[in-house]
């Protein structure tokens, strides 16, 4: 079975680097965490500090207007907007893909996500609840 997994350990270190164009830049690709409807992130290390960071690959975001237009909508709230509710833009770097630059977007690593907690299937306290009902109007206030 330690065969087994070290195989697939091996496939999906690949499939990171595959995936993350991350070679020139100080970020070390450690797996990916998600994938959503704009990109997919991973987890990296920086290795300026040695801090974990969540790197959000933007694929061919310029390959055409209404991707570039979402995209430089993105960037432009990140840059600007600074909350405690908000996930801050850290850094942010380019590198060709096949079908037009990719945007990396380099961001704080959150442990979890509400995406993942709405998706659990589990029923949630109202204390719960009523937490991030809290967070989610701070965060629009």
């Amino acid at each position: 079975m330690g065969k087994f997994n070290n195989i697939l350990a091996d496939l999906a270190k690949r499939q990171l680097q595959f995936d993350f164009k991350l070679e020139g830049t100080p970020y070390e690709g450690q797996m990916e965490i998600g994938v959503g409807a704009f990109g997919i992130v991973c987890e990296a290390i920086d290795t300026r500090s040695a801090s974990r960071v969540a790197i959000k690959k933007i694929g061919h975001a310029s390959a055409t207007p209404t991707l570039a237009r979402r995209t430089l909508r993105e960037v432009r709230c990140l840059r600007y907007i600074y909350h405690d509710n908000i996930v801050p833009l850290l850094d942010m770097f380019q590198a060709p893909g096949p079908l037009g630059n990719d945007i990396y977007l380099v961001m704080e690593l959150m442990e979890g996500s509400l995406h993942s907690v709405i998706r659990s299937n589990q029923v949630m306290e109202p204390d719960l609840v009523a937490y991030f009902l809290y967070q989610i109007l701070r965060g629009l206030r």
